[in-house]
């Protein structure tokens, strides 16, 4: 009788533990997902609009607010008339807010509105109304925590030369309500030598400013 009460209890305990464990771990997986929808996304960042997704429920009513999009497009497929679709747009967080209805960062996919290049624009609401602060003709690349609570962007530009396309990637830094360039890292993803580093920011930098990459 003993020993079947002493199974007993070992059974009854080891469920119980069981059961604890599959709570926690439901709970944990739970959470986690919550959380990762909407932190802001840093490192490296790689855009597949095909594979896009809308994650905080307000880019179709901020789109149509910017007037970005067609309201009335029938189909997703046709980028001259876009529709408010993540196949033509993808929001970042402008800063750590847990909304996008003050600020965010907007990447446009290449052929919207008869675009050659990605875009990206950095919109903050200002007295009510949202307002464009930043455009550039290139794409986001890379996030990095920066010294305001605006992340440092890393944005890349392409620009043809004769027949070769070469490629820019440019930091640049929050500084007096907007993105200002802080420097050039790499040029045809090698690393810019530190003792040319000045003359080819100013070089680069005049040449985002005249052949318009910035709007």
């Amino acid at each position: 009788m003993r020993r079947i009460i002493i199974i007993s209890f070992v059974i009854i305990l080891s469920l119980t533990t069981f059961i604890y464990l599959l709570i926690k771990d439901n709970g944990n997986d739970s959470t986690v997902n919550i959380t990762s929808a909407n932190e802001i996304q840093r490192g490296t960042i790689s855009t597949d609009f095909n594979q896009n997704k809308f994650i905080y429920g307000e880019e179709e009513n901020l789109l149509k607010e910017i007037g970005e999009c067609d309201p009335m497009a029938e189909t997703d497929r046709d980028p001259l008339r876009p529709a408010c679709s993540p196949r033509f747009f993808r929001f970042f967080p402008l800063d750590n807010n847990a909304t996008l209805k003050n600020g965010f960062i907007l990447m446009v996919k290449a052929t919207v509105k008869g675009a050659e290049t990605r875009k990206v624009k950095i919109y903050q609401r200002e007295k009510g109304t949202l307002v464009l602060v930043n455009g550039f003709n290139g794409y986001l690349i890379e996030r990095r925590i920066g010294k305001s609570k605006y992340d440092d962007l890393v944005i890349r530009f392409g620009n043809r030369i004769g027949n070769t396309l070469h490629h820019y990637n440019c930091v640049y830094k929050w500084n007096n309500g907007k993105y200002q360039f802080d420097s050039c890292e790499d040029i045809d993803d090698r690393r810019v030598k530190k003792e040319f580093k000045d003359s080819m920011n100013l070089e680069i930098k005049t040449m985002l400013e005249q052949e318009h990459y910035l709007f």
